[in-house]
C-alpha cells in the first residue's frame, strides 16, 4: 500500500450500523471486531481498539421478547470482550409497553469517545484519530470535543457524504460487505441487479413463505405483505400478500407483479402474486448514466421526459455509459420520483464495482471543482468534487475511480500516518 496505515480508536453505535446495513446491503447485522477491521483497511486505516455499545437488560425479569434479545446481545457483548483490541460499552436494555428500546447507549458512547480523545492528546494512546462507526447525529457533540482537544474524529458510514460538516468516511461497497461479515448469500447491487432483472421479465417460480404471519408491511395500496424467499439462489427475497400457503415448508407458485419500494429510501424489493392475482406494480424503466457528480449520486437520461435526473446510487454503482433501471414511486398527493433499483448488467466484481478507495495525496487545485492528485502507486488523477468541500493541497484522501484518470472523493482529509510531515 505505500504508506503505513494509520493507527486509529474506533466506536461502534452497533444499532446504527445494523440498521444501514439492512437498508444498503439488506443484511441488518450487528458487526464483530474482525469485520470492522477489515472494513476499514481500504481507507488506510489500523483500528488499535474497537469499542461497540450493546444494551443488556438489568435483572432477569421482564417480557419473554426483553430477555430473548437481552441473552443474544450478551453473548455480543462477550464476543467483542474476548477479542484482544475489543470493549463492550454496556448500556441499559429497557420495555417500552410491548417495544424494547435501547437506553443510556449514545450517552456512553459519547462519554467513551471523549475518553479515547483525551488518550490520544495525553500520549497515552497509540491511536492518532477517533472513528465513529455510525451516524447518529446525538454523538457529534462528543465529535466536536475531540477535535477541540486537537484529535481528527470521523464519521464513518453508507449514507455519510463528504459534503456534511462533520469528517467523514463514505463506506463504498467493499467495505459495507466486509462489516455485514462476508454473508454467503447476496448483498447489495448483487441483489438489485436480480431485483432489476425479475421486474423487467415478469416469471412464474416458485417461492418459499418465510414469514406468513407478518402482516406489519404494507404495499402502496394498503395490501398486507409478506416475506417470500426463493427456492433457487438465483432469486430475490420479495414480498406478497399472504393467505396461500402459510406454512413454511410449502412451496407456492407466484408471480412477479412488479416492484414495491420502502416507504423509507430502502432497498426495493420485486412484489409477487399468487398466479390467480393480478395487480399492479411500479412501473420499472431502462435509462443510462451519463455522469457520475460524486459517490453517491449520477445523473441519468431522463426515461419519462426531456432532460437529466439525479439519481442517488450507492458508492461502486454503474459508472458513465452503463445502464440502470430505475422504479417509479407514487405517493399520494406527491406525484412520482423514480429511484435506482440495480444495474443493467451482471454486477462487475472488480475494484471498481467495490468501491475500493485508492489512497491520494492532493496536489493542486484546477477549478472550485477539481483538483489533481497523486495515488500512493504515483498516478495522476483528476478529482471532482463539491465547491463547498474542497481538497486541501498536500492531504491525504480516499478516493473512487468512477473511470480511470477520474475520480470522485470517499473521505474529507485523512490524518496522517505516524512519522510523515
Amino acid at each position: 500500500m505505500g504508506e503505513a496505515r494509520v493507527a486509529v480508536a474506533v466506536v461502534v453505535d452497533a444499532r446504527n450500523v445494523h440498521g444501514f446495513l439492512g437498508r444498503l446491503l439488506d443484511q441488518p447485522v450487528v458487526p464483530g471486531v474482525d469485520a470492522v477491521v477489515d472494513s476499514l483497511a481500504g481507507y488506510g486505516l489500523r483500528p488499535v481498539s474497537v469499542s461497540v455499545g450493546v444494551a443488556l437488560a438489568q435483572g432477569r425479569s421482564g417480557s419473554e421478547a426483553l430477555q430473548r434479545r437481552s441473552e443474544r446481545n450478551r453473548a455480543y457483548a462477550e464476543a467483542i470482550d474476548a477479542h484482544p483490541i475489543g470493549r463492550a460499552v454496556r448500556g441499559v436494555l429497557a420495555p417500552s409497553g410491548s417495544k424494547v428500546f435501547e437506553k443510556d447507549i449514545d450517552v456512553r458512547l459519547a462519554v467513551e469517545v471523549c475518553r479515547l480523545a483525551h488518550d490520544i492528546a495525553a500520549g497515552r494512546s497509540e491511536a492518532a484519530a477517533v472513528v465513529l462507526l455510525g451516524q447518529d447525529t446525538d454523538l457529534d457533540p462528543a465529535l466536536s470535543y475531540a477535535r477541540s482537544l486537537g484529535v481528527p474524529a470521523f464519521v464513518a458510514g453508507g449514507d455519510v457524504h463528504p459534503k456534511g460538516h462533520s469528517d467523514t468516511l463514505l463506506l463504498g461497497q467493499a467495505a459495507l460487505w466486509s462489516l455485514a461479515g462476508r454473508p454467503n448469500r447476496l448483498v447489495g447491487h448483487e441483489l438489485r441487479a436480480y431485483v432489476g432483472a425479475y421486474a423487467r421479465t415478469p416469471r412464474c417460480t416458485d417461492w418459499r413463505v418465510v414469514d406468513p404471519a407478518d402482516a406489519k408491511h404494507h404495499d402502496e395500496r394498503g395490501h398486507p405483505m409478506v416475506k417470500v424467499e426463493s427456492m433457487d439462489r438465483s432469486g430475490v427475497p420479495g414480498a406478497a400478500p399472504p393467505g396461500s400457503g402459510g406454512d413454511r415448508a410449502v412451496l407456492t407458485g407466484w408471480w412477479t407483479a412488479g416492484v414495491h419500494v420502502d416507504g423509507h429510501d430502502g432497498f426495493p424489493y420485486v412484489s409477487i402474486a399468487n398466479r390467480r392475482v393480478a395487480r399492479a406494480g411500479g412501473s420499472v424503466f431502462r435509462c443510462e448514466v451519463f455522469e457520475r457528480v460524486n459517490a453517491l449520486y449520477a445523473k441519468v437520461r431522463n426515461p419519462v421526459g426531456p432532460g437529466a435526473l439525479d439519481v442517488r446510487i450507492p458508492p461502486g454503482g454503474p459508472v458513465r455509459g452503463e445502464e440502470v433501471y430505475l422504479v417509479e414511486r407514487r405517493r399520494p398527493g406527491m406525484g412520482s420520483q423514480l429511484l435506482y433499483l440495480g444495474p443493467v448488467a451482471e454486477p462487475r466484481q472488480d475494484d471498481a464495482w467495490w468501491a475500493v478507495p485508492a489512497l491520494a495525496r492532493a496536489e493542486r487545485s484546477a477549478s472550485p471543482t477539481q483538483s489533481w492528485a497523486t495515488t500512493n502507486d504515483g498516478r495522476a488523477i483528476q478529482v471532482h468534487h463539491s465547491d463547498k468541500r474542497p481538497l486541501l493541497p498536500g492531504r491525504r484522501y480516499a478516493l473512487w475511480e468512477t473511470e480511470p484518470g477520474r475520480a470522485v472523493p470517499m473521505s474529507t482529509a485523512l490524518p496522517e500516518p505516524a512519522g510523515s510531515g
